[in-house]
């Protein structure tokens, strides 16, 4: 009996390209899911907190975006670390890439909101506050970070902050 060994290398060749072929274009459709979902929106929430120096002045850090992705904050809440903490302060919000400190004041171009200005729907000087933004009101994009800074609290005491966001691509 003979044996025909340069068919049948061709046959399991043959075959082996067709897997192959086969296994290239099943990782493209996985690359191109990974690709699409990549760059869907995220809805995300962020919680963060801070104590209040000897002059009553806190800096919370919300975060930022990565890396050619926004944020498009849609909700603030600012006030003490507990359920019915009725604390004293005033909360401006942020949007910088440098820490503020209470020796520099931050820059009033960066100062998106404030617990002082009833336009944005919180008009008090008591904590909790809560704001709540339209689509594409209040965005960071990266390097900016942002920041609750909380003015006119009481000494030691802890301040909190939940920041809910939609983390999408910059070209969204």
């Amino acid at each position: 009996m003979e044996i025909d060994l340069s068919a049948q290398i061709g046959g399991f060749l043959g075959r082996m390209h067709s897997t192959l072929d086969r296994m290239e274009k099943q990782q493209a459709q996985v690359s191109k899911w990974l690709q699409a979902t990549s760059e869907m929106p995220k809805y995300n929430e962020l919680r963060s907190a801070g104590t209040a120096d000897t002059n009553g002045y806190a800096v919370i850090e919300g975060g930022g975006p990565t890396v050619g992705r926004r944020w498009v904050v849609r909700n603030v809440v600012v006030g003490g670390t507990t359920w019915g903490a009725s604390v004293n302060g005033t909360a401006v919000l942020v949007v910088q890439a440098a820490v503020p400190t209470a020796d520099t004041s931050p820059n009033t171009v960066n100062v998106w909101d404030s617990t002082n200005n009833g336009s944005y729907g919180v008009s008090t000087n008591t904590l909790p506050s809560a704001a709540t933004y339209g689509h594409g009101e209040l965005i960071v994009k990266n390097p900016a970070r942002l920041w609750v800074i909380i003015y006119d609290g009481t000494s030691g005491t802890d301040y909190a902050a939940a920041i809910r966001f939609v983390d999408e691509p910059m070209g969204s």
